[in-house]
């Protein structure tokens, strides 16, 4: 097979439009993103209260969940787990995580897209334009 983005495999295959579209820098720390993603969803402007919430344990972490509980509903496209990174990058990817740790490529063997229908990394300006008239 040819692998599966993230996303495609909790949803079942069923294709579900995202309420907004997040991109991200492989760069950037994981928890990050998370915090901006749950920030956003709470409607905070600012992601530091999320972050303290990640990083402060098991008890800011339950506060965390209940308060996201009732938004839940709501989907974020990330291109990071909506993109097959096997039919990709998956064997190029950068040397360092954002903690700089070595990256182990990963040897599934599946074909690459790099150009073309198949490719899901090439669609970023198709995907504004359609955002744009959605």
């Amino acid at each position: 097979g040819g692998g599966a983005a993230y996303a495609t495999v909790v949803a079942g295959g069923e294709p579900r439009l995202a309420f907004k579209m997040v991109t991200h820098n492989w760069g950037n720390k994981f928890a990050h993103l998370l915090a901006a993603i749950f920030a956003d969803c709470l409607g905070d402007r600012t992601y530091q209260d999320v972050l303290a919430c990640l990083e402060g344990g098991p008890e800011a972490l339950d506060k965390l969940r209940r308060k996201l509980a009732p938004k839940a509903k709501k989907t974020y496209w990330v291109c990071a787990f909506s993109v097959n990174q096997h039919a990709g990058i998956c064997a190029k990817p950068p040397a360092k995580d954002s903690h700089g740790h070595d990256i182990v490529p990963c040897t599934c063997g599946v074909e690459k897209h790099w150009t073309g229908e198949e490719c899901e990394m090439n669609k970023f300006d198709d995907m504004m334009a359609y955002l744009k008239v959605a």
